[in-house]
């Protein structure tokens, strides 16, 4: 099974943070470099599949986006490169970044109690990123845990269209969190390696496979400088070694 995995490009909130409270995160557009990165995006997806076709397709099977603005954008101008050829392409909420509620409007707040408040519930919600970030939640936001279960449902639905319906290949246009989710899932990685996969570079594509011997992950492509760029994004990541495994299942 192949799974490619691409980040939206350049958005609005990438340069300007105000603008996740101005307009929400869901409505955050593209800028321009943003989409002249994912026009570059799709053509290098249009030769990468045509290179590496699957048999007699030289597509993805089905293609999933996240139905946030910056996503629909990038997947309607990644997809130009295919020339109208007749794709499926799907949304599913479960894709969407991962919440961080009250921190975006922190500032904005007329009201000094209110402001005092979100920044008295922001600095606990650091501390315990310092000692867990995969368990710290923003103010009335989401946790990493509950965004990694949420990702989790979304493989099920992938894992049984696979089963049913034959289908191997497929691509993904979504967030960068979003994205190191999938390969925590599908590498079957610990929560420590929250912070040690690399994250995503606007425009980028990462290649996730499983050709019968167990999953690999590469990156093949770099948005901001728009070239091939094979790379590890595991390559720091610190994995148990085998007999600490060992002694915890023994127990």
């Amino acid at each position: 099974m192949r799974i490619v995995l691409v980040r939206h490009g350049e958005s609005e909130g990438n340069i300007d943070d105000s603008r996740y409270a101005d307009v929400g995160d869901a409505h955050i557009g593209l800028t321009e470099n943003g989409q002249l990165q994912l026009e570059d995006t799709g053509k290098f997806l249009r030769y990468y599949y045509r290179v590496h076709a699957r048999g007699e397709s030289d597509q993805p099977q089905r293609i999933w986006v996240s139905p946030y603005k910056r996503t629909e954008q990038s997947a309607a101008l990644a997809l130009q490169a295919f020339n109208g050829a007749a794709l499926d392409v799907r949304r599913d909420r479960r894709l969407v970044e991962q919440s961080y509620g009250l921190l975006p409007f922190a500032a904005r707040s007329s009201n000094p109690k209110h402001h005092d408040l979100i920044k008295a519930l922001a600095e606990i919600s650091r501390e315990v990123h310092k000692k867990d970030p995969f368990l710290s939640v923003p103010p009335l936001g989401e946790a990493p845990v509950t965004h990694h279960a949420r990702v989790g449902h979304f493989l099920d639905r992938v894992e049984s269209d696979r089963a049913r319906l034959g289908i191997e290949d497929i691509l993904i246009i979504s967030h960068g969190a979003t994205n190191k989710h999938i390969i925590m899932h599908l590498m079957d990685l610990p929560f420590s390696a929250w912070k040690e996969i690399e994250l995503q570079n606007n425009g980028d594509v990462t290649v996730v496979e499983d050709r019968g011997e167990g999953w690999t992950v590469r990156k093949i492509y770099d948005g901001p400088s728009r070239r091939i760029a094979l790379r590890d994004p595991l390559k720091n990541v610190k994995l148990m070694p085998v007999s600490g495994l060992s002694a915890l299942t023994s127990r």
